[in-house]
């Protein structure tokens, strides 16, 4: 699984212009194989921008309800 794949689409969360194909990107990708654990990486990732890894603890928290 592709980290800047996942940050990219994050990214798009934030913008409203390209929300709609960000979360199309991210409900795809949930199903693959180490979504999870990669989506981890990038929230503890201090590379990553804080609004890009608050969108991702935000869909962690999603995805384990």
């Amino acid at each position: 699984m592709d980290p800047n794949r996942i940050v990219q689409a994050l990214k798009g969360t934030i913008d409203p212009s390209l929300r709609l194909a960000a979360e199309n990107e991210l409900n795809q990708s949930y199903k693959i194989i180490n979504f999870a654990p990669t989506l981890l990486q990038i929230i503890v990732s201090e590379q990553v921008e804080f609004p890009v890894r608050q969108a991702g603890s935000s869909l962690l928290a999603l995805c384990g309800s």
